[in-house]
């Protein structure tokens, strides 16, 4: 090999290890909306192993007035902040629908704690949130707490979009454990770019 391309490839290879990574900045002051939905696994597991006739029966402990229903949406909305890289607090309001007897409004609230290289622009998080019950429904008293996994990708020097899955139990008029997938978009206050 010619000297000129051994002392390029060695500059090269210098130059590309000897760059310096910067902590990403932390989100600061955020707000999100997301859409989620979820399957009630507890529904299916409680069918499997019951026999049908005690689910009908009103003196059978299995028996419920409000069946919940194995599938549920909702819609999220959170504000937040990120004093540092590896943590962020957020409060909020979650609108469930379970089913047409189930419509629930919680007041919430999620930790989140970011794992990952801090130079990404991505995101990864793993969360807990839990919420309770503000409005009348078939039930009342309700709550739940969620525990899942997310990722979030800056889009711009403000906006950005996630997308978390996650297990979240419920409890209605019985308890339930939904296996969930949402999605949902984030304007921060700290750029990105």
């Amino acid at each position: 090999m010619k000297p000129e391309i051994l002392l390029f490839l060695f500059l090269t290879t210098f130059v590309v290890s000897a760059q310096e990574y910067t902590n990403r900045r932390p989100l600061g002051l955020y707000t999100s909306l997301d859409a989620g939905i979820g399957y009630d696994l507890a529904a299916i597991i409680r069918t499997a192993s019951t026999d049908k006739d005690d689910i009908y029966n009103p003196n059978s402990p299995y028996y419920s007035q409000h069946e919940p229903g194995r599938l549920n949406y909702g819609f999220t909305y959170m504000v937040g902040y990120q004093p540092i890289n590896r943590l962020s607090l957020a409060g909020g309001f979650r609108y469930s629908y379970v089913n047409p007897d189930f419509h629930i409004l919680y007041a919430l609230a999620q930790a989140n704690v970011y794992v990952g290289a801090l130079y990404d622009e991505d995101f990864q998080y793993i969360f807990v949130r839990g919420g309770g019950m503000l409005n009348h429904s078939a039930v009342s008293g309700a709550g739940f707490v969620s525990v899942g996994f997310g990722k979030m990708e800056p889009l711009g020097k403000h906006f950005g979009h996630f997308f978390q899955i996650f297990i979240e139990s419920q409890h209605l008029d019985r308890g339930t454990a939904f296996l969930g997938l949402s999605y949902g978009v984030i304007v921060f206050g700290n750029s990105r770019r």
